[in-house]
């Protein structure tokens, strides 16, 4: 006898999830649309966040699954990242312990550290915490959605599609056939860049996007204007097509435009240098903004410890410490701070808090006199987010969620704190360090200067062929010059590079210049010797190097060598005291 098909071995597991996430969730502000059953790829449907109005404030795509009692990581199929570059709506991977009846998220991104962004990659694992990833009734959980959609929403209203402009322009009147195929020529370069050698700072600036086009404006034998505009995944708009005005001499800017341009003919001949001279600005100020996601473990651990020393008022934790342990900061950083964030809001706006912004260095300055007890952001109204006028935020938590997903367990300080006492008067940056841990401290972060800068440049996907920090042949040789022992009595630091073609020198060393013995000398330059054995070198440099001193010195180490690879490969010149 034929049977009708039966329900799928996993219905039962999957309705239980959809239950227990559905009565988890707080649903005055999240308004959950699960579909039941479907057959639907990659999502399994929505979640939209609501105001104290039941406005409308964001809006994901979910993915939903069931887990196995006791189980907190998730074996997340590769597509599902591939899904996420192509929606128009933040992903989130939610995975419920029915039995438990607890469950965890994930923001699905193409730059999220378990992603390795491979095209052999088929799969990866997620590893859940509690304090940065649970579903709980405290209500943490919505802020940081918020947070995600109000930087998604941001990012894409700041380089929408532009229908109305580029609707039926595909003509080109007006536009002589050499100037479209020269246009043509400037936007596969712009395009060819982002797509090729700078995928996660266009990920990072415009997420959701397929490509740039280019909209003409005006042409003739002095001056062109064109406007570029994005067209995202599954729009069929043209990359190259006529605009009938623009906005650069008007005083009313469109937000649709990325940018507009008007500037001498004779630069629209050279489209190559064109097209990357714009993409090079781009890279340029997110590079000199650290905005780029976090990957290394001691650069995650030297961020987070300065993020904890400034702000340890708002985290509930002890600084100064040389040790900590991962699990804390996750619950100072995604529990303790959304906690104080809410209590902040209640007691600042005596109502409402959509849209406050809480400046971190303001209020740490504040608790320092001042006391506020934190509260279950379930309490209060939770729409605020966190600023600082000297500390990359978004790079602190980055660096958790790379600690979490690599299960990193303590992390400790890369950089010694000071030991002395401050004498009175002028000091320097450098001041209140013994020599012994000023040296410890200083070598111990370029003794793992190149693991750390190849998880970074690997981690965001940059290409640098002929860089001296990753090729095997090219040997790298520090030379740290101590307080005291420079011109001008501060640090100082020499980097040498050698060509290792025959590997009679390691990948890289490390040594301490002092005022009677020199390791290294460079007065038959580019034959140099070190440790009295004479070698070829390819470059030789010094500067001062008070960037140790610093709040985050291995993180101004890392854009520093950045910025030398940046310059070698694509010429450009970077400008950031920092590093």
């Amino acid at each position: 006898m034929i049977q009708p098909k039966p329900y799928p071995p996993t219905d039962s597991a999957e309705q239980d999830a959809k239950a227990v996430f559905e009565n988890l969730i707080d649903r005055n502000i999240v308004k959950a649309d699960i579909r039941a059953r479907d057959k639907y790829p990659n999502i399994d449907g929505t979640i939209e966040l609501v105001d104290e109005h039941q406005l409308p404030i964001g809006k994901f795509d979910i993915q939903l699954r069931s887990m196995p009692v006791g189980q907190t990581s998730y074996v997340c199929e590769a597509s599902l990242v591939a899904y996420s570059t192509l929606s128009t709506l933040p992903v989130l991977l939610i995975c419920v312990d029915s039995t438990n009846k607890c469950a965890y998220w994930k923001h699905i991104n193409a730059a999220m550290p378990e992603f390795k962004g491979k095209e052999t990659q088929k799969s990866f694992t997620i590893h859940f915490s509690t304090a940065s990833d649970g579903i709980d009734q405290t209500g943490a959980y919505i802020q940081k959605w918020i947070e995600i959609a109000r930087d998604y929403q941001e990012r894409i209203a700041r380089y929408p599609m532009m229908r109305s402009q580029v609707a039926n322009k595909l003509e080109l009147k007006g536009i002589d056939a050499k100037d479209r195929e020269l246009f043509q020529k400037y936007i596969d370069t712009v395009n060819g860049l982002f797509d090729k050698e700078f995928i996660a700072v266009k990920e990072l600036l415009f997420p959701g996007v397929w490509k740039l086009g280019v909209g003409i404006i005006s042409s003739d034998q002095f001056h062109v204007q064109y406007q570029i505009y994005t067209i995202p995944y599954g729009d069929p708009s043209p990359l190259v097509c006529k605009f009938d005005h623009g906005f650069l001499f008007t005083d009313k800017w469109s937000p649709n435009a990325v940018s507009e341009i008007l500037t001498p003919k004779e630069a629209i001949t050279n489209p190559l240098r064109l097209g990357t001279d714009f993409i090079l600005e781009k890279v340029r100020n997110v590079v000199e903004k650290m905005a780029l996601p976090i990957y290394g473990k001691i650069l995650s651990a030297d961020i987070l410890i300065a993020f904890v020393d400034s702000y340890h008022r708002l985290l509930g934790i002890s600084p100064n410490l040389d040790h900590y342990l991962v699990q804390d900061l996750a619950y100072a950083l995604n529990q303790y701070l959304i906690r104080m964030g809410a209590a902040i809001v209640r007691k600042i706006t005596q109502g409402s808090g959509a849209g406050f912004v809480i400046d971190l260095d303001w209020f740490s300055n504040y608790l320092a006199t001042n006391k506020i007890e934190p509260i279950a952001p379930s309490q209060a109204t939770v729409y605020f987010s966190f600023v600082s006028r000297h500390f990359p935020v978004k790079a602190a938590f980055d660096s958790l969620q790379y600690l979490l997903a690599n299960k990193i367990i303590e992390i400790n300080r890369p950089f010694g704190r000071r030991d002395l006492a401050l004498s009175p008067g002028r000091n320097w940056i450098w001041s209140g360090y013994s020599p012994e841990n000023e040296i410890n401290s200083v070598t111990r972060i370029l003794k793992h200067s190149l693991e750390e800068y190849s998880a970074f440049v690997s981690g965001n996907r940059f290409h640098f062929p002929n860089s001296p920090y990753l090729d095997s042949n090219t040997a790298i040789v520090f030379e740290y010059e101590p307080v005291g022992t420079t011109s001008f009595d501060g640090p100082g630091l020499r980097e040498h590079h050698i060509n290792n073609t025959p590997h009679t020198l390691p990948k890289l060393s490390v040594f301490v210049r002092d005022q009677k013995h020199h390791c290294v000398d460079t007065s038959k330059f580019p034959n140099i010797e070190v440790d009295s054995k004479v070698y070829n070198a390819y470059s030789s440099s010094s500067s001062i190097a008070s960037f140790f001193f610093q709040r985050t010195p291995v993180l101004n180490l890392i854009y520093r060598m950045l910025s030398n690879d940046l310059s070698r490969h694509y010429n450009m010149t970077i400008l950031a005291a920092r590093f």
